[in-house]
């Protein structure tokens, strides 16, 4: 038998009722769990292997130009290539850190940059990093730089769906 609006109210009827819109409660809990899980970008594995290539990649290029600077006498590019050795350490560590169990940065991060455990704030950092090594103007540092920049927007346009997704299922739930 169908329940519709035309339906009578009885016991039986309002029991069917009931358990039909527990069903569906549950089926809507369930689709919204998997709905946010699958929307995890953070700890999807392609991108942290890129962001771990791109801090490598920053913190190599830098140390290698941080030779040439030191040799110039260049106290600025000198300054700005231990900045991007820092940021690149910081985006290797920031992808690896729970494979490491690093708990005192993990303290840190939590303590003092919140931003940076969401996926849309590593992009902005990835974002910036990218900048500073475009400005350090040669090929090496332009390439590396690009792809800092084209991950940072990655990161960023991956976190935006994902906040998405997040207000989606605490609506639903």
């Amino acid at each position: 038998m169908m329940l519709n609006e035309n339906t009578p109210l009885t016991k039986d009827n309002l029991a069917k009722a009931s358990e039909t819109m527990s069903k569906a409660g549950d089926f809507i809990k369930g689709q919204a769990s998997g709905l946010a899980a699958s929307a995890d970008g953070g700890n999807s594995m392609p991108l942290r292997i890129l962001a771990i290539l791109g801090g490598g990649a920053m913190v190599i290029s830098s140390v290698l130009s941080l030779f040439g600077k030191a040799i110039t006498f260049d106290l600025m590019g000198f300054f700005m290539e231990v900045v991007c050795i820092w940021l690149g350490g910081i985006i290797v560590l920031l992808e690896i850190s729970d494979k490491l169990s690093a708990t005192s940065f993990e303290e840190f991060i939590h303590a003092r940059c919140e931003f940076l455990e969401t996926t849309t704030g590593k992009g902005f950092l990835y974002g910036i990093s990218g900048i500073l090594r475009i400005l350090q103007i040669n090929l090496i540092n332009l390439v590396v730089g690009l792809f800092m920049c084209f991950l940072g927007a990655v990161f960023y346009i991956v976190g935006s769906k994902k906040s998405g997704y997040e207000k989606m299922v605490s609506i639903a739930v």
